[in-house]
Order: structure tokens, then C-alpha cells, then sequence
């Protein structure tokens, strides 16, 4: 049975696309701080974010060097409960959002994806959540 990921105050959200890349890939030179720089910046457009009005992803930022590997996770919830009196669950269930999370990584081999990315939502709240996300309904 797949892991529930949480956000850290209970949000359930599930994994819907990942792509994992070498941090560095596509530079051939540079010191290691405007990399960085560059690698970061541009961490914010991952996925298609940051254009046409779509929030940035959310990047969770090495505290100092560049890992070896960037990972790209596109994630999808169902809003947390309301408090509206007038409205029910039904008229919640079609609406869903999305968020980004970009987080970097050395060891890919030693935890799950779903356990990288626990790791990593353990930090997200609700209204992170929210900042960073796309909502839609269908």
C-alpha cells in the first residue's frame, strides 16, 4: 500500500509527475556560486511555473553546496475541509489544486521517492500550500 503523503497540518496530497535531472546538467562552466545562483532561479519555472499567471514552484533550497540531483514533483490535493455552513462535501470534491516542489537531493538510492518528497512536505503548511498553488476544478 503507496505511503499518504501529508502536509505538515494534514493535507493529503498525491504525487502525479516527477522529474529528476542532474542539478548542474547544461553548465559547462562557472564558479560554483553563480550556478547556484542559476540553478535556483531558474528551479522557480520548473514544470511550466511562473508563466502565464501559474505560481512559482515551490523550491526547498540547499542550505549550502548544490546536491547532485534536482527533483521536480508535481502534486495534487483536494482542499482541505471548509467551514461554510452552506456548502457540503459534494460541493468541494470537484475542485483540486496543484503545487511544484522542487527540493535537490545526493542520494537517490537509499529512500523511496514518496519518503524523499514525506521529508520535504513535513516543512509545507497550509498556507505555503496556497501561495504556490494552481487551483482548477473539472
Amino acid at each position: 500500500m503507496p505511503q499518504r503523503l501529508l502536509l505538515g497540518d494534514g493535507r493529503g496530497v498525491a504525487i502525479r509527475r516527477v522529474k529528476i535531472s542532474l542539478t548542474t546538467g547544461g553548465f559547462l562552466e562557472g564558479s560554483p556560486e553563480v550556478v547556484r545562483e542559476h540553478v535556483l532561479r531558474d528551479a522557480r519555472h520548473a514544470m511550466g511555473r511562473d508563466k502565464e499567471g501559474r505560481p512559482a514552484a515551490y523550491v526547498v533550497t540547499p542550505d549550502r553546496r548544490l546536491p547532485e540531483w534536482q527533483v521536480e514533483v508535481e502534486l495534487h490535493s483536494s482542499p482541505l475541509p471548509h467551514n461554510d455552513p452552506d456548502k457540503t462535501w459534494h460541493d468541494w470534491v470537484e475542485h483540486l489544486s496543484s503545487v511544484v516542489m522542487v527540493f535537490f537531493c545526493d542520494d537517490l538510492s537509499s529512500a523511496t521517492l514518496t519518503d524523499l518528497v514525506a521529508q520535504r512536505l513535513s516543512g509545507m503548511d497550509e498556507e505555503l500550500w496556497t501561495e504556490h498553488a494552481t487551483e482548477w476544478s473539472f
